[in-house]
């Protein structure tokens, strides 16, 4: 087999849907396998994989779990010498998977490549790759400058200015969404760590990725569509509350009990920022009163947890 295509549906059947088709319809000439690992087999998601794409592979699971988990038992389940970790909430463009290939065919050192990542308006998602967590590129994020970065890239906040241009670079991490990767990449790295639940995952793994000899990067050429939190299922509050506690669990991992202390202290300071800006805009700002309130409906639950660690 040459590559296997894995993607987990969390109550995704619509996006999985498109995301398939336009899989199917722009794979090169390869012989290749799709493995739906099924996180919620009560929306009918395996009955329509099975009506509309019978030659998909399904594994329904018992009970909800997290990402790490789902591609690691999509991971046990393949057998491709390549590898595509895939989203459901991506649209795939012609030529992306044949572009990827002929990267990692032309450059032996590179384990991991992504794709060019568009939002559902058509604009390059400048977050698709970033530098590794820090607690200057955290401070960077949570205070909402790194845009202001991308014109000065001698600041080196977390995002790469390359990723407005057109030709392939090297990133710390790609996002979860697309990472086309070499099974040789598995075998000297370690799998996806499953106490990650949501977020941190890819970047713990890339991290490891990187410590293993490994070239990861961004081919522009190849490009996908990604409805942004799709697959995550909305529910902002909830999700940056799993952000949060998955930002302190890489801290403690991969930088140590201090540097986590400190991050979260970064981090409170700046969602207490957020939570003092969007409450003065419901007071000076009463048109915008809709927006004030689910911006701090978002933000008070992670802060309560990075000061009480309690949700």
């Amino acid at each position: 087999m040459d590559l296997s295509i894995l993607i987990v549906n969390h109550h995704t059947k619509s996006l999985l849907r498109d995301c398939l088709t336009s899989l199917i319809e722009t794979m090169p000439a390869v012989k290749y396998e799709i493995i739906v690992v099924n996180n919620t087999p009560e929306d009918g998601c395996s009955e329509m994989l099975a009506e509309i794409f019978p030659a998909v592979r399904v594994w329904n699971n018992a009970e909800t779990r997290g990402f790490a988990w789902n591609n690691n038992q999509a991971l046990l389940l393949s057998s491709g010498k390549l590898i595509w970790m895939l989203n459901p909430d991506t649209i795939i463009k012609p030529g992306a998977c044949q572009k990827m290939l002929d990267f990692l065919e032309s450059r032996p050192q590179a384990g991991l490549v992504g794709p060019r990542s568009l939002n559902a308006e058509g604009g390059v998602d400048i977050y698709a790759c970033s530098r590794f967590p820090g607690l200057w590129v955290d401070f960077i994020s949570i205070f909402a400058l790194s845009r202001f970065c991308l014109r000065f890239p001698a600041i080196k906040g977390p995002l790469y200015p390359q990723v407005l241009q057109d030709q392939p670079f090297q990133s710390d991490k790609i996002i979860g969404a697309s990472i086309l990767f070499r099974r040789e990449v598995i075998e000297q790295a370690g799998f996806l760590d499953e106490q990650f639940f949501m977020y941190f995952e890819e970047t713990d793994w890339c991290f490891r990725v990187r410590k293993a000899g490994w070239e990861i990067w961004q081919v522009p050429e190849a490009v996908i569509v990604h409805i942004y939190g799709g697959s995550a299922g909305g529910e902002n509050a909830r999700l940056m509350l799993h952000y949060v506690k998955s930002q302190q669990q890489y801290y403690r991992k991969n930088l140590g009990a201090f540097q986590a202390v400190l991050v979260r202290l970064i981090m409170i300071a700046g969602l207490s920022l957020r939570l003092v800006k969007w409450n003065l805009v419901k007071i000076i700002a009463p048109g915008r009163k809709t927006r004030a309130n689910e911006e701090i409906s978002k933000w008070t639950p992670p802060l309560r947890w990075l000061l009480t660690q309690k949700a």
